[in-house]
């Protein structure tokens, strides 16, 4: 008889936890369906909802499960290039820097006796390699420089920058002489305007 009782009473706390549970839980929806200060179409709407999004996740994940069983992806270390034969490597000369060049142009814009500083503004401009610091302390301050460039600012990089024929002089190939220019191709980069043979981003 006392063992009717316990048996009772654990059945009672176990379907109480089993009532509860849609109460207390955190899963979306189903606090809605066991409320009862809800009217009964939108429990029975919510009951429907839950159901429908859990057989659509249950479709989900059998199809996410037959893809991993029939379609994996496999990911190696690509060794293709190894197979290449190369006869020739593509080969890019760029100008990084032109003290000389820079005073002649600088003289010839402002005169002889203009602001050093504009020297190396225009070196950015020309040569620009990630940082703007004197761009940015004398042209970019309330008080800009006179001299300072906002506008064709290709136009002073150009000016500073060597041609081609300027960078290039003597070029061969097994002992025989080719004019450089006609083979190493300008190159937009973000170093500026470079010169590249055997590529096909040269234009």
């Amino acid at each position: 008889m006392d063992d009717d009782k316990t048996l009772k009473k654990y059945f009672e706390i176990w379907w109480n936890g089993i009532k509860s549970l849609p109460e207390t839980t955190s899963i979306h929806g189903f606090r809605f369906i066991a409320d009862s200060k809800r009217h009964w179409l939108e429990r029975i709407f919510w009951l429907i909802f839950v159901a429908l999004s859990w057989y659509g996740s249950s479709l989900l994940i059998a199809a996410q499960y037959d893809a991993f069983q029939n379609n994996p992806i496999s990911f190696v270390v690509e060794t293709t290039y190894k197979d290449w034969d190369t006869h020739f490597p593509s080969v890019a000369v760029c100008e990084n820097d032109n003290t000389k060049r820079i005073e002649e142009i600088s003289d010839g814009l402002w005169g002889e006796g203009h602001d050093f500083n504009m020297e190396e503004v225009l070196k950015e401009l020309a040569y620009f390699k990630g940082i703007t610091y004197y761009t940015s302390e004398f042209c970019g301050a309330e008080n800009p420089l006179p001299d300072c460039v906002k506008t064709n600012l290709s136009q002073y990089a150009n000016l500073i920058r060597s041609t081609c024929d300027e960078i290039l002089t003597n070029c061969s190939w097994n002992g025989i002489n080719f004019p450089c220019c006609k083979y190493f191709r300008p190159l937009d980069t973000e170093l500026g305007t470079c010169y590249a043979i055997n590529t096909i981003q040269g234009r």
